[in-house]
Formats: C-alpha cells, structure tokens, sequence
C-alpha cells in the first residue's frame, strides 16, 4: 500500500518536477556528456557529490526555467501573437485576459487546468533540454558524441518535435478556454 501511496504522490506531482528538477537532471547529464572530465573523480557518488549535484541541479534548473519562461517562451508566445493578428498592438491586454481565463479554468476544471499545466510544463522542458544541449555541444571536449549528436538528426528532430507538441498544446488550450461547456 505505501508503493501506491508514493506512485500516487509522485503521479500527482508530474508538472512540479518537470518544471523544477527534471531541467537541472537535463543539464547535469549533458555536461556529463559533454565534459566527461569534470565528473572524473566524483563516479564513486559518494552521497556528499549526490547532494552537491542535486543542489546544482536544482539550483540550475530552476534558473534556466525561469530564464526560458519570462524570456525565451514570452518572446515566442509573442510572436505567435503577432503572426496570427498581424499586429504587434493589444498583446498586453490580450495576455491579461489569457491568465485571467486561465486562472478562472482552474476554479471551475482542476483537473483540465492541471492538464495543461503538465504539458506546458512538458513543452518547456523540451525546450531546455534543447538549448541546453545547444550549449553544451559548442565547446565539448574532443572524442565525445555531443556536438555531432547535436548538430545532426539529434537537434532536429528535437527541433520539430518541439514544434509540433507546442503548436497542439497551444491550439488545445485556446479551444479548451473558449469552451464554455468544459469550463
């Protein structure tokens, strides 16, 4: 019974952990990939490097999501705004009208909103891992697989699969906070 108890809190806690620790994970393992120098005395995990490595993950990931959330993903959510208007005006107003509905479908349909959440969340760890892997492929150490990895199928694949499960979320969600029968 407390397995079940677990796998539930765990379940119930999807979104929180791809927002918060599944990005720094992301970039501990890359930088492992990328420079396998810099972990070379610490294979043993003793459990002082586990903490260390789980502080910096956390510290990390928290720091690139939110760096990617209010900078990154606004530019994006702005420019699709732009697009599909063909205007650059009423943005501001458009997206307070969009959290405002956004927190009303979280009264009226937790479970619907703490969907979206999820996969928001989801789109943004992709996202991450992305950039990250970016990043960490540009100047590796000789002999590893990141930056060819990386430069090749690897990064677009990555690239249009992003694209694609942010282009679904995105129209599901504007259907489902249009939709007066849901809400």
């Amino acid at each position: 019974m407390a397995d079940q108890d677990l796998v539930k809190q765990i379940s119930d806690q999807l979104g929180r952990i791809f927002r918060h620790m599944l990005p720094g994970l992301s970039i501990i393992c890359l930088a492992r990939a990328s420079h396998p120098s810099w972990f070379e005395d610490k294979l043993t995990a003793s459990p002082w490097d586990l903490a260390v490595f789980a502080t910096i993950a956390v510290l990390a990931g928290n720091t690139w999501y939110v760096f990617h959330r209010y900078s990154v993903h606004q530019m994006i959510d702005w420019l699709i705004y732009c697009w599909k208007r063909k205007s650059i005006r009423g943005y501001t107003s458009w997206l307070a009208n969009h959290i405002y509905k956004s927190f009303q479908l979280k009264k009226k349909n937790q479970e619907l909103h703490e969907h979206i959440s999820f996969r928001s969340a989801q789109i943004i760890f992709i996202f991450i891992t992305s950039e990250v892997a970016l990043l960490f492929s540009w100047h590796a150490q000789n002999g590893t697989f990141l930056p060819e990895a990386c430069s090749n199928n690897c990064g677009r694949c990555n690239f249009w699969a992003r694209r694609w499960h942010r282009a679904i979320c995105h129209i599901g969600q504007s259907r489902c906070l249009k939709c007066r029968a849901i809400c």
